[in-house]
């Protein structure tokens, strides 16, 4: 990572503290700047800009919730409107604020590229949140991001669904749901296997899948253990929503690890089918 003269030096502490529930004045300038580059620098002639005229009407119906007869047109003063919540908003409701413009603005290239250049200030500033896919969640590693993005593009639409469904879990600031995740991340391992096994037990199709393709047995076992973890009695297919208390960490672990099962199991596909 690019470092200034005085970071290289030792001569500017480098910052140490993640941020997790909270936004310092640099990271909410650069995200600001970065909503100026990919967005409001380009509908600035609003009144001839149809994409334009679409996000913010969406800002306004679908994010403030306001009648569309109190957007404070010209666009100078929509503007400072904008800049001046932005400004007055909790974390939150930042992070709020940029994944929802990245959703609902119509040309997807300017989103894909904003989330990127998001990700890369948001790993320089120590937040605790990256883009992955079309959410802001909580993985602070490069290496579990990556492994979550290539397993929602594998060639198994089910497994990608299950595992796409794990992340909104996981990633809902308002309301998330760990349990509820957990058994997404496990059942894209499970649908997968099926899958490939044509056998519709997981852990049978696990057998012959280890068979198959040499899977090393410390491997198997591991996620037979995983597996049982979630599906017997006391696991959090079955426990009741109040008991015992799963945890976001314990969420992301899963997530992570059956990504890369995932990851693992996709360029072996054909050798298996045959």
């Amino acid at each position: 990572m690019f470092k200034l003269f005085s970071e290289r030096l030792g001569l500017t502490p480098p910052k140490t503290m993640i941020q997790i529930n909270s936004i310092d004045d640099e990271l909410r300038h650069c995200l600001w700047n970065l909503l100026c580059e990919f967005y409001w620098d380009q509908i600035r002639d609003i009144e001839f800009d149809r994409e334009g005229q679409t996000l913010i009407k969406q800002i306004w119906n679908d994010y403030y919730k306001l009648p569309y007869d109190s957007i404070p047109f010209p666009w100078e003063q929509i503007y400072k409107h904008l800049r001046k919540d932005f400004y007055a908003s909790d974390w939150k409701r930042v992070y709020n604020f940029i994944e929802f413009v990245a959703i609902r603005y119509p040309k997807d290239y300017n989103n894909d590229f904003f989330r990127k250049a998001c990700n890369e200030i948001l790993e320089r500033e120590l937040s605790a949140y990256r883009f992955v896919n079309q959410h802001l969640t909580q993985i602070t590693s490069e290496t579990e991001i990556q492994a979550i993005d290539k397993a929602l593009l594998s060639p198994f639409k089910t497994a990608n669904i299950h595992l796409k469904k794990a992340l909104e879990f996981l990633s809902d600031r308002k309301q998330p749901d760990y349990r509820n995740s957990i058994k997404e991340s496990i059942s894209a391992v499970e649908s997968i296997c099926i899958t490939l096994s044509g056998i519709n037990d997981f852990e049978k199709a696990l057998i012959k899948l280890a068979k198959k393709i040499q899977i090393h047995p410390q491997m198997e076992q591991g996620f037979k253990n995983l597996f049982r973890y979630t599906s017997d009695e006391d696991g959090v297919r079955h426990a009741a929503k109040d008991e015992p208390t799963v945890s976001f960490d314990e969420a992301k672990f899963m997530l992570v690890t059956c990504s890369a099962f995932v990851n693992y199991l996709t360029p072996k596909a054909e050798a298996i089918k045959n």
